[in-house]
C-alpha cells in the first residue's frame, strides 16, 4: 500500500509520455476501489500511449446516487487533498489533488 504525499503546487510541465502512467493509475484505481467497491474509477488522463502531456495521472470517480459522501471518503482516506486556490470546485462536485509519493512516471 502506498499514502499519497501532500500537495505542491508547482509550474506547469509539458513531458514526454510516462511509460508507467497505466501502472501507477491502475494502482490508484485498485486502492480506491479497495476502499469503496460500489465506485467505478477511470483512468482519463495521461492514457493515449504516446502522447505527451502534464505527468499527471487524471482519474474520474463514479459513484451511484447518495454515494458522494463514501466515494470522497475511498479518495481521502488515500490521502488526497481538497482542491485549494482561489476558486476550488464545491464538495457537491469534487476534486482533489496530489500525485506525490507514487512512483515517478
Amino acid at each position: 500500500m502506498f499514502g499519497v504525499g501532500k500537495y505542491e503546487r508547482g509550474a506547469a510541465t509539458f513531458a514526454d509520455y510516462g511509460h508507467r502512467a497505466p501502472k501507477v493509475a491502475q494502482l490508484l484505481i485498485d486502492a480506491i476501489q479497495q476502499r469503496d467497491p460500489r465506485i467505478v474509477v477511470d483512468h482519463i488522463g495521461s492514457a493515449v500511449p504516446g502522447c505527451r502531456g502534464k505527468g499527471v495521472i487524471d482519474l474520474a470517480v463514479t459513484y451511484s446516487a447518495g454515494d458522494l459522501e463514501s466515494a470522497k471518503a475511498a479518495v481521502d482516506a488515500l490521502g488526497f487533498q481538497k482542491q485549494t486556490g482561489r476558486e476550488p470546485w464545491p464538495e457537491t462536485r469534487p476534486w482533489r489533488e496530489q500525485v506525490s509519493g507514487l512512483p515517478a512516471l
